[in-house]
């Protein structure tokens, strides 16, 4: 339990802003609470008013009825009980005569019986008598009949005082219905608190994951600069590799008395695996910046008038060499004309279909990889299709994710990264284009590249 209050203790150190979030919850709820308690109050006092009301004019109406009748005792006794048989609230009803010396009142109906006959002297009484125009109220309270209107009020017979009525008028009703508000409100306001407390824990384990997002932000962010950093760093020590591997190829292969040797050949055959290794290292470092640039938003892309024909071209004849190696068909189906204008980053669009054509040449086995160009209103479409393992649906699917690779016998020899392909979509998308897929396993693919055209 004191593990609990101290690790608490040290979490609101830490995070000082969880104590505003308290002080919150403490005042809603406190407003909520005097706001409901308040309005029932109010609630109370207007309806004690309104039952006031209610009885003042009940008596008035009474004293209509029986101002003529007042000598006859046994028709007012029937009177005042049929009226507190229909109105619950009625507690008591009397009706008073002055005796002869008019310092006492003698009750000649009552709706208790044993109150007949029975004299009353008291304050209420005589200021009721002093002014015959006025009812007088008083709010009483009773340990057995609660709170009660006790009213009373002179009865006049043209112009002449009469006698006096006295009505009690209970409360309890109200008064019931009241307490059972407040009971509800406090248990409301008990639900209320204990459920702001239960979204407060819970807040609380969010601010966790919040504090714990911000430092996984910080620390991707620091990966990022890492990552951007190393790779420029790499670039680097990668060209000097590959400039000394050239050297070392052009001072082989002028000793030409060595040229037949074995020894020769080996030597050869290193420093070619030493270019092959350094361009593949040089490939993913440009990759991995590239995906960096991407993720942070800092990829320049220059949106111009492009010629995509001798882009076309340009790709087509830097792989000739790869296909023919393979005896692969590679062939360019440019129907529309020599000149195809889009909207779009040269490096880029070049980036994209290098990507696209090694890719195909590198899954076909054989057969061909046929690139061809389409018009699609105002997009021009980029096919390139190959005749080579194809793809299931599935592997269709997570093809633009990150890092991912088909994974089988047929792919197992083929070295990547599973970064040229998601590039290659985010490239076309900021291009205002997209790369899509279609594929049948084992007859072959066909990506396609759209890119808006150029508007003059």
């Amino acid at each position: 339990m004191w593990s609990l209050i101290y690790k608490g203790v040290n979490f609101i150190k830490k995070n000082p802003t969880i104590i505003y979030s308290f002080f919150l919850i403490i005042v809603v709820s406190a407003i909520i609470f005097f706001n409901t308690y308040y309005s029932v109050i109010k609630f109370q006092k207007n309806n004690d008013t309104l039952l006031h009301s209610k009885a003042i004019l009940a008596e008035d109406i009474f004293n209509l009825s029986i101002a003529d009748e007042i000598n006859n005792e046994n028709k007012i006794q029937s009177l005042i009980e049929k009226i507190k048989d229909k109105d619950d609230e009625i507690l008591e009803i009397n009706i008073l005569k002055p005796k002869e010396n008019k310092d006492e009142f003698k009750i000649i109906a009552s709706t208790d019986k044993s109150k007949i006959n029975k004299s009353v002297a008291n304050d209420i009484i005589f200021i009721a008598w002093q002014h015959p125009q006025e009812g007088i109220a008083y709010l009483m309270s009773d340990h057995s009949l609660g709170r009660f209107w006790e009213i009373s009020k002179t009865i006049q017979s043209n112009g002449k005082k009469e006698g006096i009525v006295t009505f009690d008028m209970s409360l309890s009703d109200s008064d019931k219905l009241i307490n059972q508000t407040i009971k509800r409100m406090y248990w409301v306001s008990i639900a209320s608190l204990l459920i702001v407390l239960l979204l407060v824990v819970n807040h609380t384990r969010l601010f966790k994951y919040a504090v714990r997002v911000t430092k996984l932000e910080e620390v991707d962010k620091m990966k990022d600069d890492f990552i951007s950093m190393a790779s420029h760093e790499l670039k680097m020590p990668l060209t000097i590799i590959n400039g000394y591997a050239e050297l070392l190829k052009d001072s082989l292969e002028k000793k030409s008395s060595e040229k037949n040797t074995s020894e020769f050949k080996e030597r050869l055959k290193h420093l070619k695996n030493i270019k092959i290794a350094s361009k593949r290292l040089r490939e993913l470092v440009e990759d991995i910046l590239d995906v960096s640039r991407i993720e942070q938003g800092k990829l320049k892309i220059n949106l111009e008038k492009v010629n995509l024909s001798e882009i076309l071209n340009e790709v087509m004849e830097q792989f000739q060499i790869d296909a023919s190696k393979k005896k692969i068909s590679l062939k360019l189906k440019n129907n529309l004309n020599n000149e195809l204008w889009i909207k779009a980053d040269e490096a880029r669009v070049k980036q994209i279909l290098v990507n696209l054509v090694g890719n195909a040449i590198k899954y076909t086995p054989q057969g061909s990889v046929t690139v061809k160009t389409e018009i699609d209103k105002d997009f021009i479409k980029i096919v390139v299709k190959d005749t080579g393992i194809g793809m299931s649906a599935q592997e269709m699917k997570n093809l633009f994710k990150k890092f991912y690779r088909i994974k089988n016998k047929k792919t197992e020899a083929i070295n990547g990264t599973g970064l040229g392909l998601w590039i290659s979509k985010e490239l076309a998308l900021k291009m205002k284009g997209d790369l899509t897929v279609e594929s049948m396993s084992g007859v072959g693919s066909q990506f396609i590249l759209t890119l808006p055209k150029f508007k003059e």
